[in-house]
């Protein structure tokens, strides 16, 4: 399994990782934060200290680096730009199974406090 040539951003599905209400929390990142190892997708996210830099971070496509922990998820759509990254973001949203992490707050995130909060503003 691989990525298309022509996609630098993808729209994930984070697969353990959800809100209270069942909603399935997704999110726009750089196609290299995503490999894929034994058919399955994983996504490098950075360290809660390093939320505040996501959002610059997604939009710069800057590369992972090797501390920041990895989550298996699902590709949703792949993109060539952010721009067309975040109109397919906005569109998994009309999924009513779909929310954005930004749509509740952290103590609605159904996973203890210690794993990733989503914190990228689109």
């Amino acid at each position: 399994m691989s990525l298309g040539d022509e996609t630098n951003f993808v729209v994930i599905e984070w697969v353990k990782f959800f809100f209270r209400d069942g909603k399935k929390a997704v999110e726009l990142v750089p196609a290299s934060w995503i490999s894929c190892k034994d058919d399955q997708w994983f996504c490098q996210y950075p360290d809660e200290d390093d939320y505040e830099h996501v959002e610059d971070w997604v939009l710069r496509s800057k590369k992972p680096k090797k501390k920041w922990s990895s989550s298996e998820v699902k590709i949703i759509k792949e993109a060539k730009t952010h721009a067309s990254g975040l109109r397919r973001l906005e569109k998994s949203f009309q999924h009513s199974s779909f929310t954005s992490s930004e749509d509740d707050s952290p103590s609605d995130i159904g996973q203890s406090s210690n794993e990733i909060k989503f914190s990228v503003k689109y």
